[in-house]
């Protein structure tokens, strides 16, 4: 998986982005409610206030 993040980094994505585009790859069969318990620090880092 580092590798991966490594390619996607060096592609222009933060390390963050790289992480949540790998998360969300590797549920690509997945409810929108699995997807949302795997991906709940995406809410909490583009919460607007």
């Amino acid at each position: 998986m580092d590798e991966n993040i490594s390619v996607l980094k060096g592609l222009g994505l933060t390390m963050y982005e790289a992480q949540a585009y790998l998360t969300l790859t590797s549920l690509i069969s997945s409810t929108a409610s699995e997807v949302a318990e795997n991906q709940a620090f995406l809410a909490v880092k583009y919460m607007i206030f």
